[in-house]
């Protein structure tokens, strides 16, 4: 069985004074090297393919120059907005793939398109990932290397009505047919994933505040941010 996952779309907020920037050269991938600011994420991993600049860098700049002026609410709540999807039952043991894809995935492209959870057509499924990540894939690695099908597409939002034996351990697994379904995946990939430091620290529980409640600055989402929290 795999560790239970749970998303945080809420936590209490306080205001915040501003941190001095540490500005350092970072070099990607490519060999291209890049300024970012370290007092604002001091161990995050950044990855981009060649030639690519992740917009976590810009975004990061741009919450390091707000920063001082930042107030936090007292509380925020990001399963309310319309980005979040219904909740629907977990299928079998695919917590991670449930809550990381079913759950933060949907919301996270949602608030970045400003489009509706609601519709089946804005909703990712669990069991696409979940079945894969018991062979050398992971959820992560799907989402960025070749990207999540849709609801209607997938043919449900856990198991699917469309193709073969949907059970881990079945050697068909279910897999998606049609290169038209693995194309139109491809359109709803991430650049990127990363981790939180430890936030049993006050500077890692300041982090996860300011994603909660704005994506830590970035301008290109719509909403706060959600989190994935394995226990």
């Amino acid at each position: 069985m795999k560790n239970l996952r749970r998303l945080l779309l809420a936590a209490s907020l306080v205001p915040v004074l501003g941190a001095l920037a540490q500005i350092e050269d970072y070099t990607l991938p490519d060999g291209k090297v890049v300024k970012i600011d370290r007092s604002v994420f001091p161990n995050l991993k950044y990855e981009a393919g060649p030639g690519r600049l992740p917009d976590e860098i810009s975004a990061r700049r741009k919450s390091a120059r707000a920063k001082a002026k930042a107030v936090l609410p007292p509380f925020v709540y990001n399963g309310q907005d319309k980005y979040f999807p219904p909740i629907f039952n977990q299928s079998g043991g695919s917590c991670g793939s449930a809550a990381g894809i079913g759950y933060q995935f949907t919301h996270e492209i949602n608030s970045y398109r400003d489009a509706d959870a609601s519709l089946p057509e804005n909703q990712y499924p669990s069991h696409f990932t979940w079945l894969m990540a018991y062979q050398t894939s992971n959820t992560e690695g799907m989402a960025k290397g070749n990207g999540i099908p849709n609801v209607p597409t997938y043919g449900g939002r856990t198991f699917s009505r469309l193709f073969g034996p949907q059970t881990h351990d079945d050697p068909d697994y279910g897999w998606m047919q049609g290169y038209d379904k693995w194309y139109s995946a491809m359109f709803n990939r991430v650049a990127y994933d990363f981790g939180f430091p430890a936030t049993n620290t006050p500077e890692g529980r300041q982090q996860l505040k300011e994603w909660l409640y704005n994506h830590c600055g970035d301008d290109a989402m719509h909403s706060g941010g959600v989190v994935g929290i394995g226990v």
